[in-house]
């Protein structure tokens, strides 16, 4: 009998980690064929992503080389378009990045002792419409280190309590894995790696704090070291990032007038739950502040607690989406107490098990419906749109292109990063950082400047110096009796045509009307 109970309690957490698994591999099945659902390729940011990858392995049509960002997304998206195209590069890359925090969180809720209620915890992280919201604009590099942030956090707090060099070489390494993917989620894990250090160091008694900070300092040196390799890469990156942050008015940026409603867009699809939920993972650590010396309470007020900091210094929106990982953390420090004082058989631990099942039910439910949404909205590619940057990558090397927005997005990053040609794209300049692509954007800005198209667009164009001119008909700024004007007038400037683009030679559209009135397509050049 003894044998037998030992072998069942082996099994228990090989089967829960076999059904989580097989979740997030239904989940990421499930999002991979929404992101390939068409003939072109999903989100914005991704098309970005492909530009940086192409200059960092040495195609420098578009970008520098030498421009600084995190290379793990890049480099992963160029070498996967590479080898199977874009639409299923950006399926792979959205599918699985989509699965980062729920994994690395569930790491993390394991570590605590917990099972099922890791897996259901975690799940809901994994379904939530702010993860699929960031998965279809193309938030790779934020979704892949926000997985990382769970487990440095454990790590750094399991070196600082036990005082051994194998944990802290672990958190070393999620330090310099969060350093080559995302300098937003950077800071975030720099505020709660700092607040697991204080914490600790706050549960240490007065008399022992110096001795214990000098035996500590080892290991806080050793996971900050990475820091110090990636200055190089850093003091470029966030000098651009900071020169161009959002201004008070801006629509980007959080204030006191509309954090709630920044903060309800996170959880939009499923309010009741996530209400409850942030409700009582803020109360958490105050109901349980009797257990501030164990590892979840001091993770939980980690998290909590940098969201408000992240939020506050940066003021952007993307603060609050941590702020559901920080809850489910805090749900889990209580669950751990739980787990002790509720034994299997009792109506209250079923009851909670209960309501549980049903959250990841109902978020399961309408975060994988409104992401088909989600990924319409974001996609702002579509085949027809597709079928004219096919096209353009057929024009001669060196081509210069101009390249309007599509309802306020910078189509062309996709411009860039697939035709590989160089670019100046219509842009908001509160999407850019750096000052080339900002100097581009002006001028593209007021090449397509309402009302476009006109002589003067022509004219800034050709002084800039482009080639051709790339226009989205699917955009809200797209003016379809001004464009029939136009090309009336310079028939054989219109090169390509189709439902969803209109790319228009701009010598020829500078040039004198053809004789005889032309007859469109570039009039046979």
């Amino acid at each position: 009998m003894p044998g037998r109970h030992r072998r069942a309690r082996r099994y228990r957490p090989a089967a829960v980690d076999l059904a989580f698994a097989g979740f997030l591999l239904a989940v990421a099945v499930l999002r991979y064929a929404v992101l390939t659902d068409r003939a072109a390729p999903a989100t914005v940011d991704s098309g970005n992503w492909l530009a940086f990858g192409n200059a960092l392995l040495g195609d420098r049509t578009t970008r520098d080389s030498g421009l600084a960002y995190p290379p793990v997304t890049p480099l992963a998206m160029a070498l996967l378009t590479r080898a199977a195209g874009p639409v299923v590069a950006v399926g792979v890359l959205g599918a699985l990045s989509s699965l980062a925090l729920a994994a690395g969180t569930y790491a993390a809720l394991r570590g605590f002792g917990l099972r099922w209620a890791a897996a259901g915890l975690a799940a809901l992280l994994s379904v939530s419409a702010a993860t699929g919201e960031a998965a279809a604009w193309g938030g790779f590099p934020q979704l892949l280190a926000a997985g990382l942030v769970p487990v440095l956090l454990v790590l750094l707090d399991a070196a600082l309590r036990t005082g051994r060099w194998a944990p802290a070489l672990g958190a070393a390494a999620a330090t310099a894995g969060l350093l080559a993917t995302s300098h937003f989620v950077v800071g975030y894990a720099a505020f709660a790696a700092a607040a697991v250090a204080g914490l600790h160091l706050a549960g240490v008694p007065r008399g022992e704090r110096l001795r214990w900070s000098r035996s500590r300092l080892r290991y806080l040196l050793a996971v900050a070291a990475p820091a110090a390799l990636a200055v190089p890469l850093y003091l470029p990156l966030l000098d651009a990032v900071g020169g161009n942050r959002p201004s008070g008015t801006d629509a980007a940026a959080v204030t006191w007038a509309n954090l709630f409603a920044s903060l309800e867009f996170t959880y939009r699809d499923q309010p009741v739950v996530w209400r409850t939920a942030i409700v009582a993972g803020l109360a958490t650590p105050f109901l349980l502040r009797a257990r501030w010396r164990e590892p979840a309470w001091r993770l939980a007020v980690a998290a909590l607690g940098s969201v408000a900091v992240a939020t506050a210094l940066t003021r952007e929106a993307r603060g609050l989406y941590f702020l559901p990982f920080a809850t489910v953390l805090a749900l889990g420090l209580w669950s751990t107490g739980e787990r002790h004082q509720l034994s299997p058989g009792r109506p209250a631990r079923v009851a909670v098990a209960g309501l549980l099942a049903a959250a990841v039910a109902l978020q399961a439910w309408s975060g994988l419906r409104l992401f088909p949404a989600q990924r319409d909205y974001y996609g702002i590619v579509s085949p027809d749109l597709y079928a004219a940057l096919t096209w353009l990558r057929d024009t001669p090397p060196g081509t210069r292109l101009g390249v309007s927005t599509v309802d306020d997005a910078p189509l062309g990053w996709w411009v860039e990063g697939y035709v590989r040609r160089p670019t100046w794209y219509a842009s908001p300049l509160r999407w850019l950082s750096y000052g080339d692509e900002l100097e581009r954007a002006r001028v593209a800005n007021e090449v397509f400047a309402p009302p476009f198209p006109q002589d003067q667009s022509v004219a800034a164009a050709e002084a800039a110096g482009l080639d051709l001119l790339l226009v989205s008909t699917d955009s809200n700024r797209y003016e379809p009796a001004a464009m029939a004007a136009f090309v009336e007038g310079h028939p054989c400037a219109v090169v390509f045509r189709n439902r969803a683009a209109v790319v228009v030679d701009v010598r020829a559209a500078a040039g004198p009307p053809a004789e005889g009135g032309g007859s469109g397509a570039g009039c046979g050049t």
